[in-house]
């Protein structure tokens, strides 16, 4: 609470011209926030009791700003994690791990720095989970058809890659199987499948295809 003499000047211009003195005469109470707001109270005081006490009384204010979960699904991008909010003059904030590009989890935390301690209280770290999904990936064997004795030759169609990103970026190669131990004499019908794959960014889904 700031007390100023009321001397029957409006609020604004008790404000500008008393800066909060104490006078002798009737006292009008003006509430007054660290983000210089203020009212004025309907009530006066006695003189004697007003110069017993602070002249000012206000209370801090709290820094209002928060960081939200990031859940995303992979697709090739970084991801960042920010406060949002409206930042004091004068206060910073410092991230630690609030980036992430790859399929994963990780916890960032957002440090407020250089705060105003005078007028605003000291705000808490804020921590938050970044969480990137793997991309689903379509693994799709290719049907094909051979003479007898003639050694197939496989191929595989991907669909899902994001960020225009190719084969070349999986973990691991395609490895087909027919489970026909590299004999191909004899004729019938087939099936064509890969051996599972494992990949940091992207879940493998894979699509059989047919050998005649």
């Amino acid at each position: 609470m700031l007390v100023l003499c009321s001397n029957g000047l409006s609020s604004k211009e008790i404000l500008a011209y008393t800066r909060g003195k104490v006078c002798d005469c009737k006292m009008a109470a003006l509430v007054v926030t660290a983000d210089n707001e203020y009212k004025e109270k309907l009530t006066t005081v006695n003189v004697d009791e007003v110069k017993k006490a602070l002249e000012y009384i206000i209370d801090k204010l709290s820094v209002n700003v928060k960081i939200e979960d990031l859940y995303v699904t992979y697709d090739g991008l970084e991801h960042v994690a920010l406060i949002s909010g409206t930042l004091p003059e004068g206060l910073k904030v410092e991230y630690s791990d609030n980036k992430l590009t790859n399929a994963g989890e990780l916890t960032a935390v957002a440090s407020f720095v250089e705060y105003d301690e005078v007028n605003y209280n000291k705000p808490e770290d804020l921590t938050t989970t970044i969480k990137i999904n793997k991309a689903i990936l379509t693994a799709t064997v290719q049907s094909v058809q051979v003479k007898p004795g003639v050694t197939p030759e496989y191929k595989i169609v991907f669909s899902g890659f994001v960020n225009n990103e190719t084969e070349e970026v999986l973990d691991e190669e395609v490895v087909f199987v027919d489970n026909l131990n590299g004999d191909y004499s004899k004729p019938g019908t087939y099936a064509i499948g890969i051996e599972p794959m494992s990949d940091n960014n992207y879940e493998i889904k894979p699509v059989g295809g047919i050998l005649t």
